[in-house]
This record gives structure tokens, sequence and C-alpha cells, in this order.
């Protein structure tokens, strides 16, 4: 990354939060950076994404999704004991939320902690029972458990 890139990736991650200490509404503040964050998190610049995330948790410290985010950005990052910290921050922030489960079944079957993550696609499904990945996923952790009875059920 040149030097440019670098202030440039500052001075986006800076933006927002001047916009909010000027008065921009929270709603406004909150919706533009989760859409910068994500933006970045697609483009695959991993540490720009995790940056402005920290950046809007500063804000926001209880968003649900940008707390997703972060578990999200740690995964991709192979950061599975990080990611799963913040999978459970945004699963307390917001008990309703699927994803919180989700994203701990994934970084819990990565690591082989296949009953962990049985629970956690099954917490998922309780909340979000349409969910196809999350049925996959845990058709796979399943099967690797031995368990093919259940997994064809």
């Amino acid at each position: 990354m040149t030097m440019f890139e670098w202030i440039k990736s500052k001075l986006r991650v800076a933006e927002p939060a001047a916009r909010a200490a000027a008065g921009e509404s929270g709603e406004a503040t909150r919706s533009r950076m989760l859409g910068q964050t994500e933006a970045f998190h697609d483009e695959g610049a991993v540490e720009q994404a995790r940056q402005h995330c920290l950046a809007l948790l500063r804000l926001f410290p209880n968003d649900a999704r940008a707390l997703c985010l972060m578990a999200e950005i740690a995964a991709d990052a192979r950061q599975t004991e990080e990611g799963l910290q913040w999978a459970q921050r945004a699963a307390a922030a917001d008990p309703r939320a699927a994803s919180p489960h989700y994203l701990a079944g994934r970084m819990l079957q990565a690591e082989g902690r296949l009953t962990q993550a049985e629970s956690s696609y099954r917490a998922a499904l309780t909340l979000a029972p349409d969910h196809a990945r999350t049925h996959t996923n845990l058709g796979c952790v399943l099967h690797m458990q031995g368990k093919l009875d259940v997994a064809l059920a």
C-alpha cells in the first residue's frame, strides 16, 4: 500500500465520525458506515474493513450488524477465537438474530469443534428456520460426526 492509499484509508475512516460529530443523524451515520465497511469487506480490503468497523463500533458499541461484520472479518483472517468473541457480543446485542449463531457455527466447524458447531447451527435455525446455508452446514457437521441418519432427516 502506498502512503497515499494509507492516508486515504485513514480519511475514509475519519470522515463518518466527523459527520457524526457535526450533527449528522445517528442512523444516517450508522447506515453510511455500515455500507462503507461492507464495501471494504466485499472488496477484500480486510484491514480497511476492520478499521472502519472499529470506528463504527466506537460510535455504536452494541450494533449487532457491525459486531457480526467484525466476526466475519476475523473469520476471513482465520482468527477464529477473536471471531467467536465478536459473534458472542453480536448475539448478546440482538438475541433474535440468527447471523451470530451461524457465524459462530462456521468458525467452530473450521476448528473441528463439531459438537459446538452443531449447537450454534441449531440455535441459528431456531431463529431463521429457512436459512439454506445453515441447513447445509448443519448437514455437513452431522455427516462429519457420523450422524448420517440425523443429517438425512
